[in-house]
């Protein structure tokens, strides 16, 4: 089944960043915001129960709160926006300039995943940091002035690498960064 096939690719894109797979939230067009699954069969029956539109699984694993996360997974949402005449050629051009900064500014090792989803492109880096930005001895006179320094950065580095062309509305935190798992629908994109 091909939606199993893109629950595999996220979950080994976690294990990659040096996450525990479960617990996790994940977020459905049936569901009431997020909801905590404690393994790849219950995702999966949470996503084929909602139709497997709008099916969508947390970057980050759920941790207690009060621990600081390690920002290593960072997501460009590239969307097309009708309202603004941005099609999916124009889309393309995005997508095309913010891999072209992304290579940039990272070493060779970091290939970005790109996901079309159905009205889009999410653009998923794995960066190889393995603490908390708070942590790090270079930065604690920055998080000492931001509470939130690795929150801060995930935000900074979306907008960064986009330069400033990614959904403007898609703000992700540690408990937001929402990604569409492959090879299921996007309500937006639906008849």
């Amino acid at each position: 089944m091909e939606t199993i096939e893109g629950i595999n690719l996220l979950l080994g894109l976690f294990e990659k960043a040096g996450q525990i797979p479960f617990p996790r939230k994940i977020m459905t067009a049936k569901s009431s915001g997020q909801i905590t699954v404690y393994s790849k069969e219950e995702m999966l029956q949470k996503f084929e129960n909602a139709d497997f539109i709008d099916c969508r699984v947390n970057a980050y694993p759920l941790v207690l709160k009060d621990i600081l996360q390690i920002p290593n997974i960072i997501l460009i949402d590239i969307d097309i926006n009708r309202s603004l005449k941005t099609g999916r050629k124009r889309v393309e051009v995005h997508l095309s300039k913010t891999l072209q900064k992304i290579g940039e500014h990272t070493c060779d090792s970091i290939i970005p995943l790109v996901l079309w989803t159905g009205n889009g492109y999410h653009v998923i880096v794995i960066l190889n940091i393995l603490e908390p930005l708070e942590h790090i001895e270079e930065y604690t006179s920055i998080s000492s002035s931001c509470a939130q320094l690795s929150r801060e950065f995930m935000l900074f580095a979306k907008m960064y690498l986009s330069e400033n062309r990614a959904d403007p509305k898609n703000s992700p935190s540690f408990e937001s960064c929402l990604l569409r798992a492959l090879n299921t629908l996007n309500s937006k994109c639906l008849g």
